[in-house]
């Protein structure tokens, strides 16, 4: 496959010059955005890790994968491996992943469900129904609150950092031991602290 037919280079058929094409420039975008939004949230999720003694991550969604951008945990905080800088976690499963799927337009969210859904432990929701259901709960919330559905034992907090329509722009989530994720009343211990951390993203975002 050549360059042309792949939409790396253009050529204008009245110059016969070449330029840049459509893949570069949408790689040469995502990179400048990804740059800007790791540079807003690292500060804001390094002081969360040490703070609350959890993992915390920056993801995005990029060509139907939840892609973790960084990962973060204090020296003296509990440090989770199964999402690593650079790694794709299923879109049913997890805190960031689902929560990135739920923001997506209905046609995206068709296509995602239209293929086979993983199942990482018993908690994966693999039932399109019930899947669908609980992105719309997400969406109406402003939250995911995953438990054992990656790894049994651990649980994953996740709020979205959205533009000014409402869209998403990427998501913050924090993961630990499920028992130091609950609050006595069986919800998520840190989404106070985890929704101003995502305000305050937003707004060095937003300059």
């Amino acid at each position: 496959m050549t360059l042309m037919k792949a939409g790396f280079v253009v050529q204008d058929p009245t110059t016969q010059r070449y330029g840049l094409g459509r893949v570069v420039r949408d790689l040469s975008a995502h990179v400048i955005e990804d740059f800007d939004i790791v540079a807003a949230a690292v500060p804001v999720l390094t002081g969360l890790a040490g703070a609350l003694g959890v993992t915390s991550f920056l993801s995005v969604y990029r060509d139907g994968r939840a892609v973790c951008l960084e990962r973060l945990a204090d020296i003296k905080g509990f440090e989770l491996h199964w999402w690593p800088k650079g790694g794709t976690l299923p879109l049913n499963c997890g805190g960031a992943p689902k929560l990135l799927l739920a923001y997506q337009p209905r046609e995206e969210i068709d296509r995602v469900l239209a293929s086979p859904l993983a199942a990482l432990t018993p908690a994966s929701i693999r039932d399109r129904r019930k899947l669908r259901a609980r992105l719309k709960e997400i969406r109406d919330r402003g939250y995911e609150f995953a438990v054992d559905d990656v790894v049994e034992g651990l649980s994953a907090l996740a709020v979205p950092v959205v533009d000014e329509r409402g869209g998403i722009i990427c998501a913050l989530s924090i993961a630990g031991l499920t028992p130091h994720m609950l609050d006595p009343a069986g919800g998520p211990a840190y989404l106070r602290q985890l929704t101003a951390a995502a305000a305050a993203v937003n707004g060095v975002l937003r300059g």
